[in-house]
């Protein structure tokens, strides 16, 4: 983990502002604690959880009395679980944060699965048959989950499923390559770094720079944009629940507003404004951001 600490000591501890931002509570309810606990039965997969709960139990045993391999799994696991508690506690937690916890969930589980091989009575016998079906269903599941996203089951996507999250921006890249070149834009500018690579990547052929105006910290392994370049027209991109015309216009001396665009499968609609004359400090001055 140094070097995490030696690259934050380099630039200003960004991501620890970043990250410890989270954890900041404005209040203390129990209104997300029920749909973490769910959506991680879910994903982690509900046969499996019986296994991580005894696996955990086993680890917590051989942890107080002195056996660092096993003990080493949970010891490491503990901190981010008992933050990710905490923080359900006054904020959503995003399904995809306990994702580091995963391989050692499941190293328990298999540990506590080997434990009950040899062990008499009904319990036992009925989790050494779950055992069976455990890697088959998640596996199941698993490319049931890859086909949704290429092709969604029932053609359409439901208000919720992630997956919606990578559909579309093909065809959304191709029509604001259109609008850019009608609006005499020579860069597009964004307001997120999903959509900046999601843009990047799908007009990578065509002569059309992608720049993210904040959170320029993401993009230090990156040459910085040409000068020359920002101080062109451009069309700016920003998803409309987002959309800050305010900020722009603090950014650049011209902000026309070209209406909104919807990617297609996506869910989502976006805001399209042409902008010119940037500002005293560059349209990538940091600026405060809209909460």
């Amino acid at each position: 983990f140094m070097p995490v600490v030696l690259w934050n000591q380099a630039h200003d501890w960004v991501s620890f502002h970043k990250q410890f931002g989270r954890a900041a509570a404005t209040g203390w309810h129990l209104a997300y604690l029920p749909e973490f606990i769910g959506a991680q039965i879910g994903l982690l997969n509900p046969l499996m959880v019986p296994f991580v709960v005894a696996g955990i139990a086993v680890a917590w045993r051989w942890l107080r009395r002195g056996d660092a391999a096993t003990g080493l799994l949970l010891a490491t696991s503990l901190p981010f679980i008992l933050y990710l508690l905490a923080h359900s506690l006054h904020a959503r937690v995003q399904a995809n944060w306990v994702a580091p916890l995963y391989p050692a969930a499941a190293l328990l589980a298999a540990l506590a699965a080997e434990r009950i091989q040899p062990r008499p009575g009904r319990l036992a016998g009925l989790l050494r048959g779950l055992a069976l079906f455990v890697a088959p269903v998640g596996i199941a599941v698993g490319l049931l989950a890859l086909v949704h996203a290429v092709t969604p089951i029932g053609g359409t996507v439901v208000r919720g499923d992630p997956t919606k999250q990578i559909r579309g921006w093909d065809s959304l890249a191709a029509t604001l390559a259109l609008k850019a070149g009608a609006a005499g834009a020579r860069w597009i500018g964004t307001d997120s770094y999903g959509t900046t690579g999601e843009l990047a990547f799908q007009l990578k052929d065509h002569d059309l720079p992608v720049v993210q105006l904040g959170e320029r910290i993401r993009y230090t392994h990156l040459p910085v944009p040409d000068a020359a370049l920002l101080a062109e027209p451009a069309l700016i991109v920003m998803l409309e629940r987002r959309a800050d015309p305010a900020d722009l216009a603090r950014r650049f001396g011209s902000v026309e507003p070209l209406g909104s665009l919807d990617r297609p499968d996506g869910h989502a609609r976006y805001q399209l404004f042409r902008v010119a004359d940037p500002r005293l400090g560059g349209p990538l001055d940091p600026v405060t951001p809209k909460p």
